[in-house]
């Protein structure tokens, strides 16, 4: 059973080793794999601690968790259309993965869902 949470610091280390194994995996073989090879989690951790410290009130993250485990499966991350600055202006999806691990079991359907729905709230 996966559980979608709003994402915590406490994810930042979870999210930055999806992100790395997810690009690995669908990019290999269209990127140069010296970029690929290059990615390490703890450099995007890095990176990603001062983005999510600095855009908390202007993007929303969501993880899926396992349900027997704090486990990140998935992660979704949204906010305003970046083209636009009407307050109606429809939203957008800015990332999303799931781990490559546990594609075709609805995660990336559940994040989009209930980003849906946040959104809407």
């Amino acid at each position: 059973m996966i559980h979608i949470r709003e994402m915590d610091e406490s994810h930042i280390d979870a999210v930055s080793a999806l992100r790395v194994r997810s690009w690995q995996s669908a990019y290999r073989g269209i990127i140069p794999q010296s970029h690929l090879d290059g990615m390490t989690a703890a450099e995007d951790a890095r990176r990603r601690r001062a983005w999510f410290a600095s855009s908390r009130d202007q993007v929303v993250d969501l993880v899926a968790v396992d349900g027997h485990g704090d486990t990140v499966s998935g992660w979704i991350c949204f906010g305003s259309y970046r083209g636009e600055t009407d307050a109606q202006a429809p939203g957008e999806v800015y990332a999303l993965y799931v781990d490559p691990a546990r594609t075709g079991r609805g995660i990336g359907r559940d994040l989009l869902d209930s980003a849906h729905h946040h959104a809407a709230a």
